[in-house]
This record gives structure tokens, C-alpha cells and sequence, in this order.
């Protein structure tokens, strides 16, 4: 049984982000779905059935029956563009232990903040991480952002609406190396796959994301 506590759990921190090198981007964790696969690779995996039309009629296949960061009977959506796999979701009904369950399974994978944005209109309040990396010439200045992440992810509880964008450590790296001015649409035009994790209602969504050239 998950005993962290809402304010516990946080994706892998900055300094760490930093310091650390991968030769390989963090797994997707459903190794029968890669980038690139066709229509048909999916259709042909065990219990994927087309379900375009709970997606106004959007090709998109979904696998009943997959399990993800340790929680079971998931389903499993595929989205596809020019007929090539180019998102993956899931949904999960939205209670502490699944938040709790989501967000430690991410930084499990070795993914840190890149974006976040918690509450809604007036009261939301937005924090582009990648973007302030060429500002941390100093240790203090990586533990003030490390700071400032921590108060803004544990803004509220887990019902309080987020939207949180993911890297894994080498595009954290190429990050760094460049000059990252916005991170929503630096992430969009680059090379690297990306993460979401999305609270709505009583849901939280959790897209991966294939860049373009991955596809």
C-alpha cells in the first residue's frame, strides 16, 4: 500500500536532472507499442480493439487490460497521425492513491519537470522550468527553482487542477545546451518525446507524447 503523503511525491528534482546522463530516452513502458508502428502493428497486439468512435471518428485503437505505474484494469489509448502511432493515453479515475501512484511512477522512469500550470483562471499559477535553465549559474539558483517546483506542485490537493509537461533526462540535457525561451512549443518542434499528466473532474490523464521524427 502507497503511505507518501500528497506533499511527498515529486518527479525527479533539478539538481539531480542536472547531473545525471542516459544514452537512451526513458521507456515507454509498454514495449509492444514504439515509435513508428503502423495501424496494423496495433491491431494485431492481443486485446486492441478500434475504438474511433468514442473519438469523433479520429483513428484510434484502444488496449483493455494494461496496467500502468501500479494500477490495474487501465485502458490504453493509441493515437495515431498519418496512419503512424504518435500518442499514447491513459485515464485513470482521480483519488490520492492514484495521483500519488502516477507522479511516482513517473519520476520511477526518470522523468523531471518541465512545465507546470496549477488552478484554474484567476487563480492558476504557471511555472516554465526549461525555460529559466540558463538563469542557474549557481547551486543556489538550481535549489531556488528545485524550491519553487516543490510549492507549485503541492499548491492545493490532488483534486486542484493541473497540467504538468515531463522530459526524461537526455532531453532535459539537450535543454540545457539550448536556449529554451518556451517550453509548450519548444517541445512541439523538437526531437525529443514528451510526457503529460492532466487532472480534470474527477480523471487524471497521462499522454506520452512521439515527436515527429520518432514516427
Amino acid at each position: 500500500m502507497l503511505s507518501l503523503s500528497f506533499s511527498a511525491v515529486n518527479a525527479l528534482p533539478l539538481a539531480g536532472a542536472m547531473s545525471q546522463t542516459a544514452t537512451n530516452h526513458a521507456a515507454i513502458n509498454h514495449a509492444a507499442i514504439q515509435p513508428g508502428d503502423t495501424v496494423q502493428d496495433v491491431a494485431s497486439l492481443p486485446y486492441a480493439f478500434d475504438c474511433s468512435a468514442l473519438y469523433q471518428d479520429t483513428l484510434t485503437y484502444c488496449l483493455d487490460q494494461q496496467a500502468r505505474f501500479g494500477i490495474n484494469a487501465n485502458l490504453l489509448v493509441v493515437h495515431f497521425h498519418d496512419e503512424q502511432v504518435s500518442r499514447l493515453e491513459w485515464q485513470f479515475p482521480l483519488t490520492q492513491a492514484s495521483y500519488t501512484s502516477v507522479l511516482n511512477g513517473l519520476r520511477k522512469d526518470g522523468y523531471s519537470y518541465a512545465w507546470l500550470s496549477v488552478g484554474k483562471k484567476e487563480h492558476e499559477a504557471s511555472l516554465d522550468v526549461l525555460a529559466q535553465l540558463p538563469t542557474l549559474t549557481t547551486e543556489s539558483a538550481r535549489n531556488q527553482l528545485d524550491q519553487r517546483m516543490f510549492t507549485l506542485a503541492n499548491r492545493g490537493d490532488f483534486r486542484t487542477a493541473r497540467t504538468y509537461y515531463f522530459v526524461d533526462r537526455p532531453a532535459f540535457s539537450l535543454a540545457t545546451q539550448q536556449t529554451v525561451t518556451e517550453t509548450i512549443s519548444w517541445l512541439h518542434a523538437g526531437s525529443a518525446p514528451w510526457v503529460t499528466a492532466v487532472t480534470h473532474e474527477d480523471m487524471i490523464s497521462v499522454t506520452m507524447h512521439f515527436p515527429v521524427h520518432q514516427r
